[in-house]
């Protein structure tokens, strides 16, 4: 789980460090052109202000589709380490589906191999299961008798002091 979040923190400062060298880029472009704009001619500066106008939504069109583009490898980049971890769940889900190609008699061969696996896995944990029960069901019936063993000593001892100050009172 860790790892999982330190491979997405990596991918999102990559993504933050892309961004910002584009940004960067794009910036001392947007200067250039500033300078440009502030030489041109009150006419001209019109015109030069909406192209900066568009080079901006450009920029910024730019920039979000590198973060879409930069997010989506990320979320693929989890997928795949998710695939990974689940390579035999997958591969075990293939060959159950792979099933339809075989025959007929090796189909039947399979499932009833695959039942009589599942008869004695669950016999075994029946078997299992009643062993732990007994086994509880003793421990739990001793651990009753000890408590009620204290409780009968506790008494016993109470009675022995009372007879014994008794005893002295007399």
């Amino acid at each position: 789980m860790v790892e999982r979040f330190q491979s997405i923190r990596k991918n999102i400062e990559t993504e933050n460090d892309i961004i910002n060298q584009i940004v960067a880029g794009l910036n001392k472009d947007a200067d250039k052109k500033e300078e440009e704009y502030k030489k041109a001619s009150r006419y001209g500066k019109i015109n030069q202000y909406r192209e900066k106008a568009t080079y901006m939504q450009k920029r910024d069109k730019a920039i979000l589709f590198f973060q879409r583009l930069l997010r989506g490898r990320a979320i693929q980049n989890t997928m795949f380490e998710g695939k990974e971890k689940r390579l035999a769940l997958i591969q075990e889900l293939l060959d159950v589906s792979d099933t339809k190609v075989l025959k007929l008699e090796e189909k039947k061969a399979f499932l009833k191999q695959n039942h009589e696996e599942i008869a004695k896995d669950a016999i075994l944990e029946a078997i299992q299961g009643d062993v732990i029960t007994k086994t509880l069901d003793i421990l739990a019936k001793e651990l009753i008798r000890f408590k009620h063993e204290k409780k009968i000593s506790a008494y016993v001892k109470l009675a022995e002091e009372e007879r014994r100050n008794r005893e002295i009172v007399e």
